[in-house]
């Protein structure tokens, strides 16, 4: 039996590694528990939702109680008393996130010397933000009717949003000379006027689609009167059914109502699904069309508009529609990976919304479109403090505290070393323009902590120079490369309580051992996912975070084979996937040894939570991953999603969570656990899964249950629903040593399919 040892502390017994010489079992199952996870900014905490961890004897609460705060020893045992596993995992897991958070608290002001960066360093609190400036094209000359501009602000950094190059940056120069109150010279000269508008979003509007559109076709706005250097031009991203009469009547159908299905096309991932229309069978034939169900999502289009064949679920063969598809989605051109959208549609007059649309390639006509607008020309500007906040670090090198005062700030990228400690109260604005993160590590630091009320804002609007450049760019708090094997680490590094926000790249990632991310941080609204990254990534905790707003990737991530860690009673939400674990091929190592405790998922665009990515060609695998005790749910939120996937992942084990009403797509089934390939080894035990997918979506509780050595035992799944969505309990074939017993499966027919 192997131990896995963090931050000194023997944290849970393994399994075996090798699930072929020898069945696995997990004895004596407790989920006598509540779910409580980790809770929203403002949410309000109750001791009802603390989790108590076995009989009352134990007295141990997963929430910030003081005895786990300080680092007291967590409660007694009764001699009697046998934990089971997922008591054991949560007790032990908890040593380890009080172990994490005691690290954190002894990093804190612990200096005799406190610097007031304001006070001792001169950095100045002066960042403004103003609206309704203007400025011409190709002109130095900026007039801002509300700001109030002195003589002393020559000088300082100046970004006017949407003047700069590409029609998306901004111009980010300094302040040459004072005019007046309202007006400066800037010393370097705008390329696009502000303010201009800009379609900030688009999206279809009813409309009469007369000619069908495909996926790729550019369409132009009509209306408005739009700046010559950008033609307003969206492209189609998805299709879908505008409408349909019948080709070919067919044969065999029961009279009566009828539902057909479109059989051609590619459909959209993640979400897609084949069109859905009501049709009426008379004399065996389709007589006539009613409404759309759904109108599907295609990125290809049925291969034949005029002959597309449909299936049916009233025994109808032969039949074919005139298909007409219009718009579902679009995209703005020259979107760039890392970062917001650019300005796409720039105008000295906006359109009127709806708006009408021109066919700019491609031969679909009568789409109208919903416009968002948005506006160019905030000026923000302010000292660029970034010399003297590396003075404040550079000067008590190896002994600093430094304390960033309430106001707003702006600073450029900061290195930061060995032996400090930084309180923010205030907000550190990154400068319009930069390329760098704003905090980077030395390589190999130590004994680092970020704390305080305050937020670092990447202002990732007025930085989208550094886009497409992800690994070195943009990051909030970062310690070195993404994860290669032998580059720079850290040890015991802390983020606690602060707001990290508006990233180009992740809000931080850091790589090393000991390493605590907690006490209520936030992270939301940025590009790429923070979390934990390289195989030299060791005893890592993150505990009590919020991670929300990363759509562009997973909202928290294990990455590239950060291993033996926790992450515990955090809330991961509306981003891409919640949480996941993941190596980019086989060059990289995978995770092993941790635990997933008691944290909450949900309202995640794909899946709530992704162990291993890839296809079933990995060799390089993950590896005693536990998920106990967490609440997954309403997951799918574009179309359709999984609260769990299993993939790529040996000898997992999921231990009492709760997985329920994943998936938003009436079409397209789900399911709260999919075993995806190379999931050999998984042990399910004690979970509950119910009303996952909408009714009709024919989801199953368990998917793809096929795997080698497979044990699904003391399970809960049903759907008491009045229209089901699940249609199967359990549903694959079943795996070699596999084994599926005590479980609790109703309301379904077949219970297991496979």
């Amino acid at each position: 039996m192997k131990n896995l040892l963090l931050f000194g502390a023997a944290v849970f017994p393994l399994v075996s590694s090798d699930a072929r010489s020898q069945s696995v079992v997990v004895p004596n199952v407790s989920c006598q528990d509540k779910h409580s996870g980790a809770y929203a900014p403002n949410e309000t905490r109750t001791q009802a939702n603390s989790t108590a961890i076995g009989p009352t004897a134990i007295g141990i609460e997963i929430e910030r109680k003081k005895s786990i705060r300080a680092g007291l020893p967590m409660g007694g045992r009764t001699t009697s008393w046998t934990p089971s596993i997922a008591d054991q995992i949560t007790l032990n897991a908890s040593k380890m996130v009080a172990q994490g958070a005691f690290m954190a608290a002894s990093l804190q002001q612990r200096f005799a010397r406190i610097d007031n960066v304001q006070l001792d360093f001169g950095v100045k609190a002066d960042e403004l933000q103003i609206v309704g400036c203007s400025i011409p094209a190709n002109s130095t000359a900026l007039h801002c009717p509300g700001a109030a501009f002195v003589p002393s602000d020559v000088g300082k950094s100046l970004t006017v949003r949407g003047a700069g190059a590409a029609n998306e940056r901004p111009d980010a120069t300094i302040i040459a000379a004072y005019v007046d109150p309202y007006d400066v010279t800037l010393s370097k000269a705008s390329i696009m006027p502000a303010p201009l508008y800009y379609d900030a979003a688009v999206a279809p509007a009813t409309s009469t689609v007369t000619s069908s559109y495909k996926p790729g076709d550019s369409i132009a706005v009509a209306g408005g009167s739009s700046y010559t250097k950008n033609s307003g031009k969206i492209t189609v991203a998805a299709t879908q059914l505008a409408s349909a009469a019948i080709a070919s009547a067919g044969s065999g159908g029961t009279t009566g109502a009828c539902i057909l299905t479109g059989t051609t096309g590619a459909w959209q991932t993640p979400g897609g699904a084949p069109f859905q229309i009501n049709g009426t069978i008379l004399g065996g034939m389709l007589s006539a069309l009613g409404s759309i169900l759904a109108p599907g999502a295609y990125s290809t289009n049925p291969s034949t508009l005029a002959a597309e064949p449909v299936t049916s679920n009233c025994g109808l063969t032969g039949a074919t529609l005139r298909v007409i598809m219009g718009p579902r989605s679009y995209t703005l051109p020259t979107r760039t990976q890392y970062g917001p959208p650019p300005l796409v549609g720039a105008y000295t007059i906006f359109p009127t919304s709806p708006a009408v649309t021109t066919a700019d390639s491609g031969t679909g006509a009568g789409a109208m479109v919903t416009l968002t607008k948005g506006t160019t020309g905030l000026v923000t500007y302010g000292t660029n403090n970034t010399t003297a906040l590396q003075n404040a670090l550079n000067a008590d090198r190896g002994k600093a505290y430094l304390f960033v005062p309430h106001g707003n700030y702006l600073t450029g990228p900061l290195a930061v070393h060995s032996n400090t400690d930084i309180k923010i109260d205030g907000a550190l604005l990154l400068v319009g323009g930069t390329q760098g993160s704003m905090f980077t590590l030395d390589p190999n630091a130590e004994r680092v902590s970020f704390h305080g009320s305050g937020t670092l804002d990447g202002n990732w609007l007025d930085n989208t120079a550094g886009h497409g450049s992800p690994s070195r760019l943009s990051l909030g708090i970062w310690s070195g490369d993404a994860g290669a094997v032998g580059s720079p680490v850290v040890t015991k590094v802390s983020i606690t309580h602060l707001l990290i926000t508006h990233f180009v790249n992740a809000p931080a990632s850091l790589s090393g051992s000991d390493l605590f991310l907690g006490d209520g941080l936030r992270m939301t609204n940025s590009e790429n996912s923070p979390g934990f990254v390289g195989s030299d990534t060791t005893g890592f905790v993150a505990d009590d975070v919020y991670v929300s707003g990363i759509t562009d990737d997973v909202g928290f991530s294990i990455y590239n084979g950060a291993s033996d860690g926790v992450i515990a009673n955090s809330t991961f939400t509306n981003n891409l996937d919640g949480l996941s674990f993941f190596n980019d091929s086989d060059s990289f190592p995978a995770s092993h040894n941790v635990i997933v405790l008691n944290n909450r998922l949900y309202n995640n665009l794909v899946h709530g939570m992704v162990l291993g990515q890839g296809d079933n060609t990995r060799t390089v695998l993950h590896a005693n991953i536990t998920i106990v005790k967490n609440d997954i749910y309403q997951n799918g939120q574009s179309g359709a999603g999984y609260g769990l996937v299993i993939s790529n992942c040996r000898n997992c084990l999921v231990i009492c969570d709760r997985i329920h009403n994943d998936s938003n797509n009436s079409v397209r089934s789900t399911s709260g656990i999919t075993l995806s390939p190379n999931s050999t080894g998984t042990i399910i035990k004690g979970v509950t899964i119910y009303d996952e997918g909408l009714p009709g979506s024919n989801s199953a509780g368990i998917s793809d249950a096929r795997e080698f050595g497979v044990q699904i035992t003391g399970t809960s799944i049903y759907d008491d629903r009045p229209a089901q969505g699940m249609k199967t309990g359990i549903s694959g074939t079943v795996g070699s040593r596999s084994q599926f017993f005590d479980n609790h499966i109703r309301a379904f027919r077949p219970l297991l399919s496979h």
